[in-house]
């Protein structure tokens, strides 16, 4: 007989029969759960993805909102005391407009007074003799404080009409009015003066013209802006040049010139001439004068004079650079028509 160790419980078996196996460990009940609740949480969250879903429906259109009524239309009256317009449309009740049996109260005449900035100077140059608005006479006031317009319509183009025939035109809406052109308020005044003892002085001042006598002076009209006052005398065949006098002229400016010219009279090299912008072409030459005894022929191109580039060359810068006392001389470059170029020495003259 066998013996049996205490607090063992296997059980005896026969000899030769097998050994019993035991059975493969599971795991604990709590991490099957787990388990189970993680893959059905994921096969929700790809269903959610990938399931095809309906288009969204479209926002409705909202209705269209009726059109408002019309507004009435109405018109002013006509020229003239109490003129009626042109009758008005039917008005609806709920606008609550007086109305005289059938037919709207007429409005009244709409006219009123207009300032335009206009102020003519103390003594001015020419003053003003009418307003017109299509050839047609308006009522105005005018005053060292501007222009009134008075009883004119609210918006209209109208002329300023001075004693010497110009026409300043504006305009104006509302009370708002603008000078369009005001010659005067552009322009400046020259007072030309010569020391000239004896002869006529031409004058050009900025455009304008004007002969002074001895003794004389020009009061001229000139746009304000910067130019040139300039004046020579007749000396025989030739010009003698005042020194020119730069200008900066603002509107309403009055400013003074004093032209002084060479006391001297002014010889010259006895030549006519044509520039360009290459040089000065000679176009003739006074017979016997000294350009004609240093050879000078028409068709001859002055290209220098005392060193000076005739190219480019203003008309007045030369006939300085041409002209000086009697006996002083004339270094010029010419191109003769041959091509050949060469200086010439000219020894200048009075040419009467």
């Amino acid at each position: 007989m066998t013996p049996i160790r205490r607090g063992s419980r296997r059980r005896p078996t026969a000899p030769g029969a097998p050994l019993p196996t035991s059975p493969p460990a599971r795991a604990p009940l709590p991490g099957r759960l787990a388990a189970g609740a993680a893959l059905l949480g994921l096969l929700v969250a790809l269903g959610w993805t990938f399931w095809p879903r309906p288009p969204p429906p479209r926002p409705e259109r909202p209705a269209a909102r009726p059109a408002p009524p019309p507004l009435p239309v109405r018109t002013a009256i006509g020229p003239g005391e109490g003129a009626p317009g042109p009758a008005l449309p039917e008005l609806p009740d709920e606008l609550g407009l007086e109305r005289d049996g059938d037919a709207p109260t007429p409005l009244p005449d709409a006219r009123m007074d207009v300032a335009c900035p206009y102020a003519p100077r103390a003594a001015p140059t020419s003053p003003v003799v009418a307003v017109q608005a299509d050839d047609a006479p308006l009522a105005y006031d005018l005053s060292e404080d501007g222009l009134w317009l008075r009883g004119v319509p609210p918006a209209g183009v109208a002329a300023l009409v001075l004693e010497d025939g110009r026409r300043v035109e504006f305009a104006w809406t509302g009370s708002y009015c603008m000078i369009a052109a005001d010659p005067d308020a552009l322009q400046a005044t020259l007072i030309v003066t010569t020391d000239e003892p004896r002869e006529l002085v031409f004058v050009d001042a900025c455009g304008q013209g004007a002969r002074l006598m001895p003794g004389d002076e020009a009061e001229l009209r000139v746009p304000a802006q910067p130019c040139l006052v300039e004046g020579w005398r007749v000396d025989g065949r030739l010009r003698a040049l005042a020194d020119p006098v730069y200008v900066d002229l603002l509107p309403g400016d009055v400013y003074e010139v004093d032209l002084s010219l060479p006391r001297e009279r002014m010889a010259g090299m006895g030549v006519g001439f044509e520039l360009s912008d290459a040089h000065a072409a000679v176009t003739w030459v006074y017979e016997g004068s000294p350009a004609w005894q240093a050879g000078l022929r028409p068709g001859d191109q002055i290209l220098e004079v005392d060193g000076e580039a005739t190219a480019g060359m203003s008309e007045n810068d030369f006939i300085a650079f041409g002209t000086g006392p009697e006996g002083s001389v004339a270094r010029i470059q010419v191109r003769g028509e041959d091509g050949t170029v060469e200086l010439i020495e000219i020894q200048r003259a009075l040419l009467d």
